[in-house]
């Protein structure tokens, strides 16, 4: 240091050295930078060199660059590059307007586990950002995320709700024939349909198949240390996995709430139909006379609030996961079960709220 600046001239072999051998941002700066107390800010210049003679090197230098511009502007230092080689020059600012995205300055976990009230305060942080415009995420991850919790699981939920449907007519047709009012079942199907069945049974195979998958994704990446990969170069893992993953569920599971309603009520009018000699007409227009829009329109708003629970417990798993294999399945296994009593404490609330407010 001197006249106000650091000078850091960076050379050696940043390609065939062997792991750990090379510095890391953070000892580098703690043995190197001495900050005398009458400092003030924006006073001194940090400038980052590149020997002339170092042509080669892998990801391990950019890391450390960033790495070193990171804590110089957390002391609001100014930062100059100089003498860098064209290729790593082109590098770090095709990369500069994601890392200004992501929040360069934004550490997410800071060292240590995910704590649920950080978690969604990090949420709502990356949902304001992403109606501002201010979010990095990539496309192709969106629209591979719809297609995987939406249409693939398109198949599994009209299965199961049209057994739903079937089951809840079957039952409620051979309790409401001993009182001549056997057509009545279309009302019990349709309401229950609309307003729970729909909804919950939804949830609750989006918990056991895309809550697992993102707690198991997002804790591989954990283990693989591809998070720390992401948090060295500046992406943030609430934009960068997190937000997309939100995104999917909050769009898709309403519509999936939507084809498991009506595909339940024709589960229900197989059996009047097939078993009570009841016509199809019938059973549709006593379904329409009963279920109201209002009905259908609570099963969508608990479709949506178990989409935000589902996809949010399924990556605060992954995030939470330990570094290990085990870690991976625990994880896995802890937001299906998480999923689904949240899905059911949710549905509870639901009800007492709809009770008090007469809907």
């Amino acid at each position: 240091m001197g006249n106000g600046r650091f000078d850091l001239l960076i050379s050696g072999d940043w390609k065939n050295a062997p792991h750990g051998a090379l510095p890391t941002a953070q000892n580098w700066w703690q043995k190197n930078v001495k900050l005398p107390n009458n400092l003030a800010p924006n006073a001194t210049t940090f400038q980052i060199r590149v020997d002339k003679s170092l042509d080669e090197w892998d990801d391990r230098l950019p890391a450390f660059i960033y790495g070193i511009q990171r804590l110089a502007h957390e002391r609001n230092f100014s930062v100059k590059r100089t003498e860098f080689p064209d290729a790593l020059e082109q590098l770090l600012e095709n990369t500069s307007e994601a890392i200004s995205l992501a929040g360069e300055s934004h550490d997410f976990q800071h060292g240590r586990n995910v704590k649920f009230i950080d978690f969604i305060g990090d949420c709502g942080i990356v949902l304001w950002k992403f109606f501002g415009g201010r979010v990095f995420m990539r496309r192709s991850d969106c629209i591979a995320l719809l297609q995987q919790v939406g249409v693939s699981a398109l198949p599994i939920v009209a299965l199961i709700s049209f057994l739903t449907g079937i089951i809840l007519g079957f039952v409620g047709l051979i309790q409401l024939e001993r009182f001549g009012a056997a057509i009545y079942v279309a009302d019990l199907v349709g309401l229950a349909m609309a307003r729970e069945m729909g909804a919950i049974m939804t949830g609750v195979i989006m918990a056991g198949r895309s809550g697992a998958a993102f707690a198991a994704t997002i804790g591989t990446m954990k283990v693989n240390e591809e998070l720390d990969a992401l948090k060295t170069f500046g992406f943030s893992p609430m934009e960068f996995l997190v937000l997309p993953r939100l995104l999917a569920m909050v769009c898709m599971v309403p519509l999936l709430c939507v084809m498991s309603v009506l595909i339940g009520i024709a589960g229900g009018m197989v059996v009047a139909v097939a078993l009570f000699n009841i016509s199809a007409p019938q059973y549709i227009i006593e379904t329409h006379s009963s279920v109201r829009l209002a009905d259908f329109m609570i099963g969508v708003s608990k479709g949506t609030i178990f989409a935000l629970l589902v996809g949010g417990i399924g990556c605060l798993r992954g995030l939470q996961c330990k570094k290990d294999a085990a870690g991976v399945g625990e994880a896995a296994t802890s937001a299906v079960v998480s999923g689904i009593t949240a899905i059911i404490l949710a549905d509870a609330l639901f009800a007492f709220l709809c009770n008090a407010i007469r809907i």
